[in-house]
């Protein structure tokens, strides 16, 4: 998976036409927006499940609907963003495995519930799904619980790449990146 930092609002702005331009390069399996990059910070907010009386710091990924699979992240209970269902663009979330724990709940009785992010948003989310622990600040930290909700907001790209392609997907990003910058179509 290669990671680019979104530092130009050209880039952001034309993000859809720089993720087809990307997907039509052999070997790009997947891209995905996100904020939160595997290896560097994550942002922290409280978790609030009223229903469990439960209130936790859980750290943040805000990402796009394509986050799981582009990381390859495995889903352990309930189930994965679909992009053919409207609120899964703002009114769901995945956690992690830890997340889970340290509410005091099981997979099964957490998924369903409603939880608000307390920093970010007043609008509860559903938990649709909880991803299998991975780490996603350094291998030298502790795992720590994480909310994953969707977000039109991204400071980085991720770029599933297949292994035999890679100089050839970086050269592909760097053309797509600068046709996206000088408004030349994709």
């Amino acid at each position: 998976v290669l990671l680019m930092s979104i530092n130009n609002p050209d880039i952001y702005n034309k993000r859809e036409n720089f993720r087809r331009q990307l997907l039509r390069e052999p070997g790009v399996k997947e891209v995905a927006f996100l904020n939160g990059v595997p290896g560097g910070h994550h942002d922290a907010t409280s978790v609030q499940v009223p229903e469990l009386n439960q209130n936790i710091r859980m750290r943040t990924a805000f990402v796009d609907l394509n986050f799981v699979s582009t990381l390859g992240l495995e889903i352990v209970a309930g189930r994965d963003f679909n992009p053919e269902l409207a609120d899964d663009s703002t009114r769901v979330v995945l956690l992690n495995e830890r997340a889970v724990a340290d509410l005091g709940t099981t997979q099964e009785e957490i998924l369903g519930r409603r939880v608000l992010l307390a920093s970010f948003d007043t609008i509860p989310h559903t938990v649709i799904g909880i991803v299998k622990n991975y780490h996603f600040t350094s291998l030298h930290d502790a795992i720590e619980p994480l909310v994953i909700a969707p977000s039109f907001w991204a400071g980085a790209i991720a770029v599933k790449a297949g292994g035999d392609r890679i100089p050839e997907i970086i050269s592909a990003a760097e053309t797509a990146w600068i046709a996206q910058e000088m408004a030349i179509p994709a």
